[in-house]
């Protein structure tokens, strides 16, 4: 009865190991998560929505329809509509920042320059989270209904 008993312990335990290294072998965990492509809205371990607005010398900026979207699905990141709202949607938990969006997007964006609009000596680059003023620019973690606004203006 002992050896079945360790048998069936030993079995157990082969198993969470295989589980385990199948788990974080998967690309949601080797750095390639943006490079995921979705079919569906299903089996997500997470999905969030932050809201994204531009406004370039005084000018909003329409956040295009279906980025990171194509025949080969949806990427991690993406939009359906030009709202600004920011789809994230992952089969495994990861912390997306806002320079994960606009590596999707194709488009510059850090503490600089806003697409090619850069800060100088007549213009300025401001980044605002929930109405407050932020230095993360694009190192922030975006998080569910965050309203996150880049304004590039005159100074």
């Amino acid at each position: 009865m002992k050896k079945k008993t360790y048998l069936f312990i030993g079995i157990i335990i082969i198993l969470l190991i295989i589980m385990f290294v199948w788990l974080y072998s998967s690309p949601g965990f080797n750095g390639d998560i943006l490079a995921v492509n979705l079919k569906e809205h299903i089996n997500l371990a997470m999905h969030i929505h932050p809201y994204l607005e531009i406004e370039i010398l005084g000018k909003n900026q329409a956040i295009p329809t279906n980025i990171g979207i194509s025949n080969s699905g949806m990427r991690t990141i993406h939009t359906h509509d030009n709202t600004g709202k920011i789809h994230l949607e992952s089969p495994y938990p990861y912390k997306f920042h806002m320079k994960d969006f606009f590596s999707v997007w194709g488009k510059t964006f850090n503490s600089s320059c806003i697409f090619e609009y850069c800060t100088d000596e007549k213009h300025e680059l401001l980044f605002f989270v929930n109405d407050v003023q932020n230095s993360e620019y694009e190192n922030l973690a975006l998080n569910d209904g965050d309203k996150i606004k880049i304004v590039y203006k005159e100074k």
